[in-house]
Formats: structure tokens, sequence, C-alpha cells
């Protein structure tokens, strides 16, 4: 009976006070979820936005790269200062074996001329390699 009776004294309002109590009742639930969504948008604007996560490890992979490529570098190219400029060499990576050298004197080298030529590239290789490390670290000791 008391439930009747609340119907309709609820229908017997007019439509502003009863429009008015619903908004007053639905606000907060309808505010929170408001808040809640926008969270939610936020969050995923920082994972995954321009500037989000995503995009900052996508460029720390690729310096990382980067770096990769310009150590390599550095240890493919000899750069030399010159007067005026840089000057830039391969970096000689093996010794040279008897295959990579011809003769262009009519004398023939003996065997032994020839291995002492071999012998004495090495021997500066393995110089101008350490030379060349001391340098690089030297200049990382800088940056």
């Amino acid at each position: 009976m008391q439930g009747q009776q609340t119907q309709k004294t609820e229908a017997a309002k007019p439509l502003e006070v009863r429009v008015r109590a619903w908004v007053q009742k639905v606000w907060r639930p309808a505010g929170t979820g408001f808040v809640v969504l926008m969270a939610l948008l936020l969050g995923w604007a920082v994972v995954n936005g321009k500037h989000g996560l995503s995009a900052w490890q996508k460029q720390r992979a690729e310096h990382k790269k980067l770096e990769q490529e310009i150590d390599e570098l550095k240890q493919r190219w000899v750069l030399k200062n010159v007067s005026g400029g840089v000057l830039v060499q391969d970096n000689d990576v093996r010794p040279l074996s008897e295959a990579d050298l011809r003769v262009v004197t009519k004398r023939e080298p003996t065997a032994e001329a020839m291995r002492a030529l071999l012998e004495k590239n090495t021997q500066a290789m393995r110089r101008m390699s350490d030379l060349m490390r001391d340098i690089i670290v030297a200049q990382s000791k800088m940056d």
C-alpha cells in the first residue's frame, strides 16, 4: 500500500521536479563514469600516443641501432687530421697474404723475401690496430 502511495505521489509531482530529482540521483554515478573514461583515455594516450611509451621505445631501439652502426663504421674507417681537413681511409682488417700480392717488376722476389715482406706487414698491422684502438679509447674518454 505504501509503494502505491509513493508512485501516486511521484506521478502527482510536476515534470520539472521529477526531472530534477532524477538528475540529482544520476549525477554522481555519471560523473564517476566520465572520470573513469577520461582516465582510461589518458592512460591509452600515455602508452600509445604520438609521444607515448611505445614511440619512445621505438625511438630508443632506432637510436641503439644507429649507435651500433656508428661503432662499426669507426672500426672500418680510419680518420686522420690533415691540414685543411680530414683524411678518411679504409681500415685494414686483415693482413696480406701471397694471393693479395702481384709482382710488377721484372725480377721475381725470392720466397724468403716474400715471407719477410708478409711478416713485416703483419707486424705493422698489429701496431696500427693497437694505435687505432688507443685513439678510439682516447676519443671516447674525451666525449
